[in-house]
């Protein structure tokens, strides 16, 4: 959804990870994104590789694109379970 008023940034049509299915944003359980402290967060650093999910470098915290609430199919599975 767009910002109430404004604009929203979104990718252009077929190339977002999200759009394929690839990606998704992790929202707390009160409905908030997540953050780097949050244990939602924390959760998923222990557990997501269960899952097949990972974080992606880019939106570690600290990194060019700070994240935390964005989780990705982890690429190896991707390639593994294609065939």
């Amino acid at each position: 959804g767009g910002k109430s008023g404004g604009t929203c940034k979104t990718a252009r049509p077929g190339s977002s990870n999200h759009g394929w299915g690839l990606a998704f944003d992790v929202k707390n359980k009160r409905g908030s994104k997540l953050t780097f402290d949050s244990e939602e967060y924390f959760w998923l650093v222990k557990h997501a590789a269960t899952y097949d999910f990972y974080h992606p470098p880019w939106a570690h915290e600290g990194a060019s694109l700070p994240e935390p609430w964005h989780w990705e199919v982890d690429a190896k599975v991707r390639i593994i379970k294609k065939g």
